[in-house]
């Protein structure tokens, strides 16, 4: 069975520093309880990174994402900002909602289409440049609304434990599955 290191090397969580600020990303302190996790905020988002030893590299957990053994320094940016979710272009743009048998309506704003697709979960957002191609918007996942995945490594998620994913009993869940898929 593995365990954690006892402690960050200055080296490795200095390295880890670098690499976030340089991507605008501040590490922050040690999570409650925990010798090994940091935490950082990044769009008003709580992310968990812990020291898997140096051999490992690290470990990243966020709103629907467990990026487990292996992130590099270099990665960790990389998986905190592509839950960032899509990006707009630049300058104004259209927006409508698309049927699934391609018929369009145009909304008033992003607020309008994001609504309709809401109510209608058929109907897809869809946003483009004056005179261009209209493209599929998905909007991020906010961090209240993030949601637990239905299976975590092959295991079905009971509901209880996905209404307290980023909780305690959450975590205390996940550690039970990974303890007991350890062989």
């Amino acid at each position: 069975m593995g365990y954690l290191p006892r402690t960050i090397p200055a080296s490795c969580l200095q390295e880890l520093r670098d690499v976030l600020a340089a991507a605008g990303i501040t590490l922050g302190p040690l999570a409650e309880g925990r010798r090994v996790t940091h935490t950082a905020e990044h769009h008003g988002v709580t992310w968990e990174i812990t020291f898997m030893g140096r051999t490992y590299g690290w470990s990243v957990r966020g709103p629907g994402i467990e990026h487990g053994v292996g992130a590099l320094p270099e990665d960790v940016p990389e998986v905190i900002n592509r839950a960032a979710g899509p990006q707009l272009p630049d300058g104004p743009l259209d927006w409508a909602v698309r049927h699934p048998d391609g018929r369009v309506w145009t909304c008033e704003d992003q607020t309008a289409a994001e609504e309709t697709t809401a109510e209608a979960p058929h109907m897809t957002a869809v946003y483009r440049v004056p005179g261009g191609e209209w493209t599929e918007w998905r909007a991020p996942v906010k961090a209240s609304t993030a949601r637990a995945p239905r299976t975590y490594a092959g295991v079905p998620v009971p509901a209880d434990v996905r209404e307290a994913w980023d909780a305690v009993p959450g975590r205390w869940w996940r550690l039970g599955v990974r303890s007991a898929l350890a062989r």
